[in-house]
């Protein structure tokens, strides 16, 4: 199964839906492959039902952006608002992109108490539905800042 996703005027690579997590062809699940740089976990977000994609937006940019950027590990964040989906059933609001060194540091850092906690509780003001994969990046890529420093 390929998922693509256009949002703005930028464009998700194809990846593979692999035990519900998402791979681009290469993508060793454990770690990093040689010649990879980092991983991003990109994320596909809906809002709240009841909640206007103002008020989504101006959350997500705000609150949420504050708690990823505090994330142990985090190379790189952007959130991009979702212009249009495709199949407009899918109905994304955003695009959620974080780099990590590896999926263990990802996973590592989205369990770190008490960013977790805080993560999940302020999920549930905004979010409706949201799914995430994971790519590689190329050795020698550089994410965009997130601003942790």
């Amino acid at each position: 199964m390929a998922v693509r996703i256009a949002a703005l005027d930028m464009e998700i690579a194809s990846v593979k839906l692999v035990d519900n997590n998402c791979f681009r062809s290469g993508f060793g699940r454990f770690g990093r492959p040689s010649g990879v740089s980092m991983i991003r976990r990109v994320s596909f977000i809906s809002r709240k039902a009841g909640l206007s994609q103002p008020e989504f937006l101006a959350h997500w940019f705000g609150r949420h952006a504050e708690l990823v950027r505090q994330l142990p590990g985090l190379r790189g964040l952007r959130f991009t608002r979702v212009d249009r989906s495709a199949p407009e059933s899918a109905a994304w609001d955003g695009l959620g992109e974080t780099w990590f060194d590896s999926i263990p540091d990802s996973d590592r850092a989205f369990a770190t108490e008490p960013w977790r906690a805080m993560l999940l509780e302020d999920r549930e003001q905004f979010i409706g539905e949201s799914q995430s994969c994971y790519v590689e990046e190329p050795a020698g890529f550089e994410p965009p800042d997130a601003g942790t420093s």
